[in-house]
């Protein structure tokens, strides 16, 4: 991690909690609130999540901002701290006017994703741009250098229609 950021909510920790089960009860419940009884927004526009079950009987997204692996996917205590980071990144209540705040378009696999990227924390949202609404697609710390310049550059292949770079 790169730094810390006191903008954003605070990290919830697993120690403060009984065991990792009732740990990630605790944040599935707090996903449940923030994105299926009620709405998170990107810009004015509705952030939905899939909801189908997965094997653990928690929805495909929450496994998906709190696990990573590619077939056999793990719980990451990482994404799990920072779970009440993605909606505060998402609304940019907590990053109103925040130069560290990094947010652009990228075409993945011929999908239209908004990549909502804070440099300082080095935490990264995704959306897939949909006709009417946005979907939750995942969240993940930044722990490699090469995805770190692979952000930076993509970042920067976008920003330089405006004429600005990330330094």
């Amino acid at each position: 991690m790169s730094g810390i950021c006191f903008k954003m909510p605070p990290l919830t920790k697993v120690d403060a909690f009984q065991d990792w089960a009732s740990y990630l009860d605790y944040l599935y419940n707090l996903y449940m609130d923030d994105f299926i009884y009620n709405n998170v927004y990107f810009r004015g526009v509705p952030v939905k999540t899939f909801t189908n079950l997965e094997y653990n009987g928690k929805q495909q997204t929450f496994n998906h901002i709190t696990t990573e692996g590619s077939r056999d996917r793990l719980y990451n205590y990482l994404r799990c701290e920072r779970y009440k980071w993605i909606k505060a990144m998402i609304e940019e209540k907590a990053c109103e006017n925040c130069e560290d705040l990094a947010i652009w378009p990228e075409v993945r696999r011929k999908k239209h994703n908004i990549l909502i990227w804070c440099r300082k924390t080095n935490f990264v949202v995704v959306l897939e741009k949909r006709k009417t609404d946005y979907y939750l697609i995942t969240a993940y710390c930044v722990t490699y250098p090469n995805k770190e310049r692979d952000l930076r550059m993509s970042y920067n292949r976008h920003r330089i229609k405006n004429q600005s770079r990330l330094p």
